[in-house]
């Protein structure tokens, strides 16, 4: 099992506190045949199913998934190279407004757009850290 604890001593890195929405703090994901875990959230609204990446730093997604949210890719400028373990990616950096996972919420998170992308967007350290994250052979999931 994997554990990350979530608290007021790491701080916040964006504009405006979580907020806790609801009186359940726990999200059940779902596993692949890979253990990789996939939850459900929404970004500015718009739903997705994000896998949930302890190796990546950041959330991230592709310029699929920015058509998917209504923005204009041809804005984007990929000023940024991160490391993946397909080698090295171009990223735009962008902030999504409000992040819902579950009953948790996240205002203004900084997160990259990959030029080549990835089939499905990322949820990494930089949101996964106020978490708990659990993950067993019967499936995951995410408290706060």
């Amino acid at each position: 099992m994997i554990a990350l604890l979530a608290g007021a001593a790491y701080g916040f890195e964006h504009s405006s506190l979580a907020e806790q929405l609801s009186d359940d703090h726990r999200l059940i994901g779902q596993l692949d045949q890979d253990y990789g875990c996939y939850v459900d959230v929404a970004v500015d609204g718009v739903p997705f199913r994000m896998l949930v990446d302890t190796g990546s730093d950041d959330l991230a997604f592709n310029r699929s998934h920015l058509k998917k949210l209504g923005l204009n890719t041809k804005r984007l400028v990929y000023t940024e190279s991160i490391g993946t373990s397909n080698g090295v990616v171009r990223s735009a950096p962008i902030v999504v407004h409000e992040l819902r996972i579950g009953g948790f919420v996240l205002h203004d998170v900084q997160a990259l757009v990959d030029y080549a992308g990835m089939d499905e967007p990322l949820l990494g350290m930089s949101v996964i850290k106020y978490m708990r994250l659990e993950i067993g052979r019967d499936g995951c999931e995410l408290r706060w």
